[in-house]
């Protein structure tokens, strides 16, 4: 599954230049419990180092630029090998449950959210071995909502769609609006 890349612009028709220096696609991968919750409150929460200590780079909410279609050996290394190595319950394919996916292109620009890559090293080991992981950060301590994100989609397991609350809400809305009102 390839997609051609297409220039997107924001909503005053010019190209959203901001965020040229960064890949067309970023991912932030996580479980899927933690996916029905992003559907459920348009918020993702960020790692915050003092408390998960997984937040190698600082506390924020973390992407990447590897697709979907990567090895999961490599999604995992390159994503979670500070968590991994130290928990290695938590160096599981379960991490991989569910993604959002950013067009950056497609970014608000006036919600000032700004966005920085790593600056990591190569790695001496592992399947990544030789190369630099690829991770983007939107730093900060509280919850990043969707809105300031723009456009983002998200995809998980279907059993976990089904049972959100948010997916339950929308087909309650849409059976209410449709159902024809008795009149006399």
């Amino acid at each position: 599954m390839f997609q051609l890349a297409q220039k997107k612009s924001d909503n005053k028709g010019r190209i959203n230049k901001q965020y040229s220096d960064l890949p067309s696609d970023l991912y932030h991968y996580t479980n899927s419990a933690a996916i029905e919750k992003i559907f459920d409150t348009a918020t993702m929460l960020p790692s915050i180092r003092a408390e998960t200590g997984d937040a190698s780079e600082g506390d924020g909410v973390y992407f990447t630029s590897l697709p979907p279609w990567a090895a999961p050996d490599v999604l995992l290394e390159n994503n979670f090998d500070g968590a991994a190595r130290t928990t290695p319950q938590r160096y599981n394919e379960t991490r991989l449950g569910g993604y959002v996916h950013l067009e950056t292109r497609r970014l608000n620009r006036d919600a000032g959210v700004e966005i920085r890559r790593a600056e990591l090293e190569v790695r001496r080991d592992g399947v990544m071995e030789n190369f630099v992981p690829e991770v983007y950060i939107i730093a900060g301590r509280e919850p990043l909502e969707l809105s300031k994100l723009g456009s983002v989609n998200m995809v998980t397991e279907p059993e976990r769609w089904l049972q959100s609350a948010t997916r339950k809400k929308m087909a309650q809305e849409a059976t209410t609006s449709t159902m024809p009102t008795a009149t006399r």
